[in-house]
Order: structure tokens, then C-alpha cells, then sequence
């Protein structure tokens, strides 16, 4: 009979999540990018590189290092995934997989840890382990708003919540064990829920010493718990203290607050299957009701600790209600560092370690009661009932994504070197925001430009050695362009179909040139071709000199493709602004379409695993390069060691002297952070052997 709960478990969480297996990439704009950081690190293990500090590979060209060096479980899991698969699976496929894992090992160790608790009722088990993934604020964290990371930590948050209970059973070792692991390995996966999962651990441990007085026969148990997270957990915060002053970003209360405000009540009502909206992230009606039963069979009786999981489920819960006054002031006792790493979004956070409470509650309360109890039936009933609204609520998630989801070869074509849009979201948490950073697909041969020693404003961009003045910056002699786009238009679309079209041959590159006319550009420019898609948001496609139509914008794209057949492409014009006529935009703009040679650039780019480039400097200046910069970069100019300085637009900038140079970039992490890496890589094994060993053990039988 375990064998057949262990293949429910492996098919239903396969069922759950069946979408990510058959239909390609789902979701929106924040999945193309996990799947680029995953592809980073899929092509970064392949070529030999491990451990990964930043990002390297034409993925992540700019040296991304989030959530790389935040949250470093996602990369392993991947490269683990990529292993098994025979590195056959490509990248986009491997997220796919990390997300069907989670929630399958989610559900297992929830099972397992179900089974610890009380293995007289196996299936009441196996109903409250689906109850925890079928949870809207569960499963919806990659359905409703591809939150990939906190998926992850899916399998963790019940050993941690575990390793609770035995702490109260008086199991010291194995409890210090479970919460040290599971805390550090949810923290690893995504620090927001490993800090809340945390903090919920170490308020049912202030609550145990206080209510059983064992803190003389415990303590040395508890600190040695706690040096077991620190050592597991280390290398995330060592890894965030060397980025240095980077990262001190501050959350302000009112913007949480309105959040909280935007999303209620629709956030108690039943999922909506027509958007994925915050909305839809929920404790949904299934847990809350076994919360509430729970919380009234165990008011006057049962074990404390039922309570203690349920009130910290109600301090969650109200966390997440805009109450007037009072949750705004609440959120507002909390250190700084507590809204940092919660953010803006505090549901995404806090409602995978509510449904944990819930589930660890309900164990606690179901291990004391009797068969033949009436509270017993009662629970199997609600949790029946729990377990169909909780499937109907799913298959909402799954409708929404087999709609949305876009098809293996379409996923294949966004995937395209020439469809790649890389930099959308590529800066996380840092803080300062390049002028230069598009929203849209950019080629990093061109994201070159060389500043003046003193000012750093740019004397020279990349693409000057094509044509000079399309920018981005305010410099450079006006161009007047002969080509001119017009169109006709598609009124089902709401669209101006631009023509003339264009061809673009394979292995060859072309500039596209734009003179934008006297006209409000407010809406979206899109590229189409059989094997070719892009879109570019006007008046500004990103920062204030990315492409875009206004005077200090880049007035130029670069177009390619790598099919090796002649590509067909086609411009559509959809403005957005209310009440606005495409005829109205008749002319649409001059243009011209170069093709030039990459080679003859005045920085090209050998390798990017590592950074290599051949440099023609036109003056003594700093090249700015499209790595962002964080502390420990070093270069090489000719062979010899330069110094690396932060340009101001954050990125790594180099000083060269006229003439042609050969420039290497090299990332090496601080001594600290690889220290703490390795430390905590040996501590992983130790405590995978002691967990294996101790759980292992044969149990010793009192005698009779």
C-alpha cells in the first residue's frame, strides 16, 4: 500500500503540474527570464565552470549574479537536473523540470513528514499532502506569477516544520537536525520564505522553553542547531555581505501596504481562471477550513503546539489583511532588514509557510484522537471536501496555462539567439539602473561604448564605426534617412502593418536606422517573421537611453538571424495610447537598413566564458563594457593587469590608452565567499550523512 501512495503522489504531482511537461514555456515575462538564468547556468556547467559566481555565457551576457549569488539552490538543482537528463534537455526544458521536481519532492517530503508525526492513518496523510500543493498560495507561486525560486522551497518547508514538532516531542538531536536543515535549505532556495519560515521556527521554540522550563537540559542542543543553519545557510549571507554597499535597498511600509490594499478582498474569493493576478495568490478555502476545525476541536484540549502553529497562522494571515491602522503599523514594528528581503509582494512569502502551519497542525491535533471520535469524522469529511475544491481551484491554474502556455516550437523559437530578450529584469535587486538598458532583445557586440577620462560621458559608441549619430546620448551629427515606413491598417489587430518589408539573409547583420517623426510613439513596436520575434516598447524600450524615439535614445537596432534561410520580417505598429487612430500614424517613420561587419567593430568580442575582446580605442578613454560590476573584477589589457573602476551607469569600465589592446575580464569571488562556499558544500555532506545515519538507526524497543 506505500508503494501505490508513493506512485499517487508521483502522478498526481506530474498531473499538477502536466503543462510545464507538454505544452513548453508558461507563463509570462519573468519565466522567459528564469529560463535564460537557467540556461546561463546549464551552458556555464557544460563548458567546465562550477562553482558560478556571475553570469557569463550569451544568456547572461551583462554578469548577472541574481539569483546566482542570492539564492544558489536554483543553480544546483538545475545542473543536478541536467546531469540526470544526460545534458540532453535544453534550457528551457530544464526549468521546466525544477518545477515538476519541487512540487512532486514537495509533496513527498510532506508525506514523510506526515508519517513521523503519525503513521496510524497513512491516507488522511497522503489528503493533507495534497492539500499543502493543491494550496492556491502553493501551487500558484509558478501558475499565477512564475515565482520559481520560492517553488523550490517547496521540499523544505515541512522537514523544517517537522523538526518543530519532534523539538516538543523531546527528540533534541533529530529536531535540531530537521529545523537546521530545512530553514537553511529553504533559505538557500529563496531567503523571503527561508526568513519567515525562520522566524516561525523560532517563535514555537521561544514558546517551548518558556512552557516546558527544559532550557538547562536543551540549551546546548539549541546552540548547536543554531550553528548547524549558520554553517549550512553561511555562504548566502557571506556571498551578499562581498557584494558590498550594492545591495542596500529600502522597502517602504506605504508601497507593502498598498499592495496588500490592491489585492483584497479578491484574494478571498474563489481563483480567477481569466488572469494570473496576485489576486489568485490565496490560503484558499480547503486549508482555511481545516484551520478553522482544527482551532475548534483542539480549544480547550490537545497539544500546545497545535495552537502555537494555528496563532502563527493567524499572524501571518493578518500580516496579509489590510487592516486600517493596524497592519500598516504592524508591518511597520518590523526591522528593515525584515522588509527587505519580504519586499513589496508579503503574499508571495507568507502563505506557502501558512498552508505549512495548517498541515502541521492538523497532524498534531489527528496523532491524539481516538477512531472512533467524532471530530475525526468530521475532519475526514472536510478534508474530502478541502481536497475537491482544492482540485477544482487547481485545474483553473492548469486551464489558464494550457491557454497561455506557448507551444514547444514556439518556445524553441523565442529561444533563438536573434529572439533572446535577456536584459528585461536582468538587474534584480541592484540598484543602480543603467541609462542604457533595454527591454528587448539586445545584441551585446553593440552594448560597447568608450567615455571621456574626465566627465565619463560617451565620445564614441559602438555603432559609430557603422554610423555615426543615432546614439544612444545627445552627440553626433544629424541624419536625414531616404526610406520612409508606411502601412495600411489591421483594425481587427488595432494595428498599422508597416511596410515596406525586409529580408534579412543568414550570417549577416544589419542595422536598422530610425528618424522617428513628430509623433506621440506611445505603444509597441513588434517584429515578425516565420522563425523572428521581437517587441520593443516607445517612446522608450527600457531606460532613458535605450532604444527608443526620444532625442537621447539609441535610434538603431540590430537585427540578425541564425536559421540559414533568407527571413522574411515584417513591422507592426499597436499604439496604446487611449483613443489614438493608427491612420494617425501615416507615415510612421524614415529608416534605413545597413548591413555592416561585425568583425570590423571597434570592440569585438571573442568569448564571453570568459570575457575576451579585440579593442580599437580611438582615444585615451575608459571602454565601458555590458558586465555590471560588483567588487573583485580584474583585467587584463595586453597581458597585463589594469585596473577595473564602476562606470556610471554600474557597469565595468576599463581605461585604454589609443591604439588596439586585447582586453580580459575575470571574475574570482572574495576568499570569503569561496570559503564560505566550500564550508558550507562540506557541511551539506556531513549533514546528508549524519541525517542518513541517524534516520537509519533501528529504533531501540522499550522493554515489556
Amino acid at each position: 500500500m506505500r508503494s501505490i501512495r508513493v506512485l499517487l503522489i508521483v502522478t498526481g504531482g506530474i498531473g499538477l503540474m502536466w503543462p510545464y511537461l507538454a505544452r513548453g514555456l508558461v507563463g509570462g515575462g519573468d519565466a522567459r527570464w528564469y529560463a535564460n538564468t537557467v540556461a546561463d547556468y546549464v551552458v556555464q556547467m557544460r563548458a567546465g565552470f562550477f562553482p558560478l559566481w556571475i553570469g557569463q555565457s550569451d544568456y547572461s551576457f551583462y554578469g548577472g549574479i541574481f539569483p546566482l549569488r542570492l539564492a544558489p539552490y536554483l543553480a544546483h538543482l538545475t545542473g543536478i537536473i541536467d546531469l540526470l537528463t544526460a545534458r540532453q534537455l535544453p534550457p528551457y526544458a530544464v526549468i521546466n523540470a525544477v518545477l515538476v521536481v519541487s512540487l512532486i519532492a514537495g509533496l513527498m517530503t510532506m508525506y514523510v513528514s506526515l508519517g513521523r508525526i503519525f503513521a496510524e492513518r497513512p491516507w488522511i496523510n497522503l489528503g493533507l499532502a495534497f492539500c499543502y500543493g493543491l494550496c492556491p498560495g502553493v501551487l500558484g507561486l509558478a501558475y499565477a506569477q512564475d515565482l520559481y525560486m520560492s517553488f523550490c522551497t517547496l521540499p523544505f518547508l515541512p522537514v523544517a516544520l517537522l523538526g518543530v514538532v519532534r523539538s516538543f516531542d523531546g527528540k533534541h538531536f533529530e529536531a535540531r537536525l530537521l529545523m537546521a536543515g530545512g530553514v537553511a535549505a529553504t533559505w538557500l532556495a529563496h531567503p523571503p520564505i527561508g526568513m519567515w519560515c525562520g522566524l516561525v521556527v523560532g517563535v514555537t521554540q521561544i514558546v517551548r522553553l518558556c512552557t516546558q522550563n527544559s532550557w538547562r537540559h536543551t540549551w546546548k542542543y539549541d546552540v548547536a542547531g543554531a550553528g548547524c543553519f549558520v554553517l549550512l545557510a553561511g555562504y548566502s549571507f557571506v556571498s551578499v555581505w562581498s557584494l558590498g554597499p550594492l545591495w542596500k535597498v529600502k522597502i517602504p511600509v506605504a508601497n507593502l501596504y498598498l499592495f496588500l490594499k490592491n489585492s483584497f478582498p479578491e484574494n478571498w474569493l474563489p481563483i480567477q481562471p481569466t488572469g494570473i493576478s496576485l489576486h489568485n495568490l490565496q490560503l484558499g478555502y480547503g486549508l482555511t477550513a481545516l484551520a478553522v476545525a482544527v482551532a475548534i476541536f483542539a480549544r480547550n484540549s490537545g497539544p500546545r503546539l497545535v495552537r502555537v502553529f494555528l496563532w502563527c497562522t493567524a499572524g501571518l494571515i493578518v500580516l496579509l489583511l489590510p487592516i486600517p491602522y493596524l497592519t500598516a503599523h504592524l508591518w511597520g514594528l518590523l526591522p528593515q532588514a525584515v522588509l527587505n528581503i519580504t519586499n513589496i509582494w508579503p503574499m508571495q512569502r507568507l502563505l506557502a509557510v501558512s498552508a505549512t502551519c495548517v498541515v502541521m497542525a492538523s497532524a498534531v491535533w489527528l496523532r491524539g484522537i481516538r477512531s472512533n471520535d467524532q471530530a475525526l469524522t468530521l475532519f475526514r469529511f472536510l478534508l474530502s471536501a478541502a481536497l475537491m475544491w482544492g482540485g477544482l481551484e487547481a485545474s483553473k491554474f492548469i486551464a489558464r496555462a494550457n491557454q497561455i502556455s506557448l507551444g514547444w516550437d514556439y518556445t524553441m523559437m523565442l529561444f533563438r539567439p536573434e529572439n533572446r530578450d535577456m536584459t528585461h529584469s536582468a538587474l534584480g535587486p541592484h540598484p543602480v539602473q543603467p541609462r542604457y538598458f533595454n527591454h528587448g532583445v539586445t545584441d551585446y557586440q553593440l552594448e560597447h561604448r568608450f567615455l571621456s577620462l574626465d566627465s565619463k560621458e560617451i565620445i564614441r559608441n559602438a555603432t559609430d564605426a557603422i554610423i555615426a549619430g543615432f546614439g544612444p546620448g545627445t552627440g553626433g551629427e544629424a541624419h536625414r534617412l531616404l526610406g520612409q515606413f508606411n502601412g495600411k491598417p489591421e483594425k481587427e489587430l488595432v494595428a498599422l502593418n508597416l511596410e515596406p518589408r525586409f529580408t534579412l539573409e543568414p550570417n549577416k547583420h544589419y542595422l536598422l536606422l530610425l528618424e522617428f517623426l513628430n509623433l506621440d510613439y506611445t505603444g509597441v513596436l513588434k517584429f515578425e517573421g516565420k522563425n523572428f520575434m521581437r517587441v520593443y516598447g516607445l517612446p522608450e524600450a527600457g531606460n532613458e537611453r535605450a532604444f527608443g524615439a526620444k532625442r537621447a535614445n539609441a535610434r538603431w537596432l540590430s537585427l540578425w538571424q541564425t536559421t540559414g534561410q533568407p527571413e522574411e520580417v515584417r513591422l507592426l505598429w499597436l499604439p496604446t495610447k487611449p483613443g489614438a487612430q493608427v491612420e494617425a500614424y501615416i507615415p510612421f517613420a524614415n529608416y534605413k537598413l545597413l548591413e555592416y561587419d561585425p568583425t570590423a567593430l571597434d570592440v569585438v568580442v571573442e568569448s564571453l566564458l570568459p570575457y575576451r575582446a579585440v579593442v580599437k580605442a580611438p582615444a585615451a578613454s575608459y571602454l565601458e563594457t555590458p558586465r555590471l560590476y560588483i567588487p573583485n573584477y580584474s583585467a587584463l589589457v595586453d597581458g597585463r593587469p589594469a585596473p577595473v573602476e564602476m562606470s556610471p551607469d554600474g557597469f565595468v569600465m576599463v581605461r585604454l590608452e589609443p591604439g588596439r589592446h586585447v582586453l580580459e575580464l575575470h571574475y574570482l569571488a572574495p576568499i570569503a565567499t569561496r570559503l564560505a562556499y566550500y564550508l558550507g558544500l562540506a557541511s551539506w555532506l556531513i549533514f546528508a550523512v549524519a541525517s542518513v545515519c541517524h534516520f537509519r538507526r533501528p529504533k531501540i524497543q522499550p522493554p515489556a
